[in-house]
């Protein structure tokens, strides 16, 4: 038995009560995260090794007097660039880390699909 979950906290303590309530199952070990979710997890990874890195503001004056036009376009291009993975990174981190109190789960546009049912379906399930 083995379950998929991609809800940290709430799933994490899920299978500590699988745990307690089923002596058989493994615990942790049979903890296993959604494939996609790792997927986007490790190629933010990735993608943050290529951030620019932030440099104070005087050392920044004299390295930016020696850059051509070209290389300054570039240069703020990948700015532009990494600021917007930088607003979604601290989600990441949360997730990594399994420090999740300050990430909530996106519920808009969900819709309770036993509602759509008819009541036979309803029955039926």
């Amino acid at each position: 038995l083995c379950v998929t979950c991609d809800n940290v906290s709430n799933n994490d303590a899920m299978i500590d009560e699988l745990a307690v309530d089923i002596p058989d199952f493994g615990g942790q070990v049979m903890h296993t995260r959604c494939f996609l979710h790792m997927v986007n997890l490790v190629a933010k990874l990735v993608i943050c090794k290529f951030d620019v890195l932030k440099r104070k503001q005087d050392n920044s004056r004299d390295d930016e007097a020696e850059l051509t036009a070209e290389e300054s376009q570039l240069k703020e291009q990948l700015e532009e660039l990494s600021k917007n993975i930088e607003l979604k990174d601290y989600v990441t981190i949360a997730e990594i880390t399994g420090d999740d109190s300050n990430v909530g789960d996106n519920t808009e546009g969900l819709v309770d699909a036993a509602v759509l049912l008819t009541s036979d379906e309803q029955e039926e399930l």
